[in-house]
């Protein structure tokens, strides 16, 4: 069975962005063994084209989408838990950096934040 991929095109028009991306790689390095944060698997940098590719786990379900599947349901207590502590530790583990990392956005399933299965 293959794996599928995510590619993250990032294309750095100055200084200012080229140490944005720097950053986020080397957070990215940082975690890459915790089991709530995506997994950077690459980077393919395009010198002087200032083209960034990172080579990410594909997540094949994001939060939103798992929340629009279930319809009118309810989740049950142990699930909306088990969803709140997988959260709670991916931010845990980016402010437990040094210095600490505040993320501008938290994107559940799509971004740097996996749901335990």
């Amino acid at each position: 069975m293959s794996k599928l991929y995510a590619l993250k095109h990032i294309i750095c028009n100055d200084e200012e962005s080229l140490g944005l991306v720097k950053k986020e790689i080397s957070v990215m390095k940082s975690l890459k063994a915790h089991p709530n944060v995506v997994t950077l698997h690459a980077i393919i940098d395009m010198g002087s084209t200032k083209e960034a590719f990172l080579v990410m786990v594909f997540c094949e379900h994001s939060m939103v989408s798992v929340l629009e599947s279930r319809g009118a349901a309810y989740f049950d207590e142990i699930h909306v838990f088990a969803i709140f502590r997988d959260a709670c530790n991916s931010v845990f583990a980016m402010h437990s950096q040094s210095p600490p990392v505040a993320h501008r956005y938290f994107e559940l399933g799509f971004s740097h934040f996996v749901a335990a299965s």
